[in-house]
């Protein structure tokens, strides 16, 4: 059968189709027939209802002059199986104009609107109007209740706890909450300030979440007129409160705000309480278990926790300094992570004060987190920092624990078998290489030098793939003192050796260091093999590649003195070789010789020719011929 049988008119609303909707119109009217456009469905919806759940302007326009053309009254404040009506529906879409043409047709017909009924869930026009953060829909509301005499509903709340001052705060939006306050007071209605939502979000929180310090002061004010005490330490369901948001922002005239009102209302403000991924405040102001201090190290703000190191004192709070978030992470590693010395000096200070050893070469700590955060350290870290820590507790820095479930920091490796020198001298970093040597030998440890990680690369190959001879240098003493001989021919798994990375780099100083060294240790370079797993090339063909006629040089005077033969047209996997990459410095290029003379390269090009007729290589000189008849 249908519940549209023989309602054509009806569902053409439902289906918010406006063609349709025209044509039954015009239809009906050249056949003299008046439309039942208040007839309702199964479900107690009709035509109007349609039109403004389906946020359709036009077809509402439609059914009201359709209505005034036949003298008929719309049904404006009946509701359906939800209790939904029409004006509860354009205030949940947030559409003025529907709402601006409700309040007119009402008017014209002396109908007073609904204005407080509440649906199944207990949301109202006016909440739906601040749900979207509309201020003209809620002026336009205030506006005409007060023409209707009627009490706007301010502090109702829905089923889930909200509640239009709520929901503004929530939404951050300043005129809408002077609005609000104005019409509670034009009505004497206090507004509900401490209530929370199911989620245990509460205006004052909702402000600071919002991140908008006016109206915090508008909050703080109206609750002093009213003498209302804000809650200022209430927790939502997922362990926030109102200073812990406040470091999460990063706001520090916020923090301040929250500290003067709790001190005029004797308050102590929770500095130390962890949200549920263990946050607290201190953590903030350094990452996200979070606490406040932790937070302000997060955030790298040193005004925020010289605030909270100064509140903590006035009130004889003792504020956490060593415990750990979810990543493990803690107060003095956001500093070094963030590379603030004068956030460090103030933790060791405090920490001094308060009797408190800070936790520097923790081993409880999870292993990814852990040695995440050496590697963060030993990146960044400004190196005097290291020493200033270890220096104020007279700490000795693990350096070659073998425990297999938590590692040493200064020596031992992550997940991925990094370790500090390892990332130093990755990074080309000289000075945090000079200051682990200096802090080993101070310590009586030996570094280790020549460990791998899980993709088979180590200190002394990274140094010369960063390119820095400082490093390169530093290793090579180090080694000398310690008596250890460096690894100078292992490839890690893509297929990367010292003297290769200093090809590829083109530093022909590195080149002449790994000889020097080479030769002072009897170990024979490795000068022809490829890197197989990434393009096959190899030193002479980088060299060219890199336009380094040095390196050529030093690459064959070190052949000849090795009696190794160099490879001179091995190809990579491109077709290319020396000769080819002494001419060509571009990405594709075609032929060697050619290349050669049109790139002016001829310095590379007669060495290579000097060493191929040297030891009876033929290479292929057509192209030279070539460009020069050209």
């Amino acid at each position: 059968m249908g519940l549209f049988k023989k309602k054509p008119f009806l569902k053409a609303c439902k289906k918010n189709n406006l063609e349709k909707v025209k044509s039954i119109i015009n239809d009906a009217n050249q056949n003299n027939i008046v439309l039942k456009i208040n007839e309702k469905s199964f479900f107690d919806e009709y035509p109007l209802l349609y039109a403004c759940v389906k946020n359709n302007l036009e077809i509402v326009k439609l059914l009201i002059e359709y209505a005034n053309q036949h003298n008929i009254t719309l049904i404006v404040n009946d509701k359906n199986y939800n209790e939904w009506y029409p004006l509860y529906s354009a205030c949940f879409n947030g559409n003025l104009e529907i709402v601006k043409l409700l309040i007119e047709y009402a008017n014209q017909k002396q109908i007073t609107l609904t204005l407080n009924d509440k649906d199944d869930n207990g949301w109202y026009p006016l909440y739906n109007a601040f749900r979207n953060d509309n201020l003209e829909i809620v002026k336009l509301l205030m506006e005409y209740a007060n023409q209707k005499q009627i009490t706007l509903t301010l502090n109702d709340k829905t089923k889930d706890g909200y509640y239009p001052l709520l929901s503004a705060f929530h939404m951050g939006n300043l005129e809408i909450v002077k609005l609000l306050m104005e019409d509670a007071n034009q009505k004497q209605i206090t507004l509900t300030l401490n209530d929370k939502d199911d989620d245990g979000w509460y205006p004052l929180y909702s402000a600071i979440k919002s991140g908008n310090l006016e109206i915090i002061k508008l909050l703080i004010e109206y609750a002093n007129q009213k003498q209302i005490t804000l809650t200022l330490n209430d927790k939502t369901k997922n362990g926030w409160y109102p200073l812990l948001s406040a470091f999460y922002s990063d706001n520090l005239e916020i923090v301040k705000l929250l500290m003067e009102y709790a001190n005029q209302k004797q308050i102590t403000l929770t500095l130390n309480d962890k949200n549920k991924e263990r946050i607290y405040p201190i953590l903030l102001a350094f990452n996200q278990g979070w606490y406040p201090l932790l937070f302000a190290c997060n955030k790298d703000n040193l005004e925020i926790v010289k605030l909270l190191i100064e509140y903590a004192n006035q009130h004889d709070i003792e504020l956490t300094l060593n415990d750990k978030n979810d990543n493990g992470n803690y107060p003095l590693y956001e500093a070094c992570n963030n590379n603030n010395s004068e956030i460090v000096k103030l933790l060791i200070e405090y920490a001094n004060q308060k009797n408190i050893t800070l936790t520097v070469n923790d081993k409880k700590m999870d292993i990814i987190h852990f040695i995440t955060h050496v590697k963060m350290v030993i990146q960044k870290l400004n190196c005097k920092i290291i020493n200033r820590i270890c220096q104020s507790k007279n700490i000795t820095l693990t350096v070659n624990d073998k425990n297999k479930n938590v590692k040493g920091w200064y020596y031992d490796k992550n997940e991925n078998g990094d370790y500090p020198l390892y990332r130093a001298c990755s990074n080309g970093n000289s000075e945090i290489v000079k200051l682990l040597m200096e802090y080993a030998n101070q310590k009586n440890i030996t570094l280790t030098l020549n460990n791998k990680n899980e993709y088979g690369n180590y200190s002394f190959e990274l140094a010369c793939y960063s390119g820095n001879l400082e490093t390169v240098k530093l290793l090579i003493e180090y080694a000398n003192q310690k008596q250890i001989t460096l690894i100078m021919n292992d490839k890690s798994e893509n297929g990367f050796y010292p003297l290769y990375n200093a090809c590829l780099y083109g530093n022909s100083e590195i080149v002449k260091l790994l000889m020097e060294y080479a030769n002072q240790k009897n170990i024979t370079l490795t000068l022809n093999d490829k890197n197989e797993n990434e393009n096959e090339w190899y030193p002479l063909y980088l060299a060219c590649k890199k336009n380094n006629p040095e390196t050529v040089k030093l690459l064959m005077e070190y052949a000849n003195q090795k009696n190794i033969t160099l490879t001179l047209n091995d190809k990579d996997e491109y077709e290319d070789y020396p000769l080819h990459e002494a001419c060509n410095n571009d990405e594709y290029g075609d032929y060697p010789l050619y290349e050669a003379c049109n790139n002016g390269n001829l310095e590379i090009v007669k060495l290579l020719m000097e060493y191929a007729n040297s030891h009876e290589i033929e290479l292929d000189k057509i192209f030279v011929l070539i460009e020069i008849i050209k």
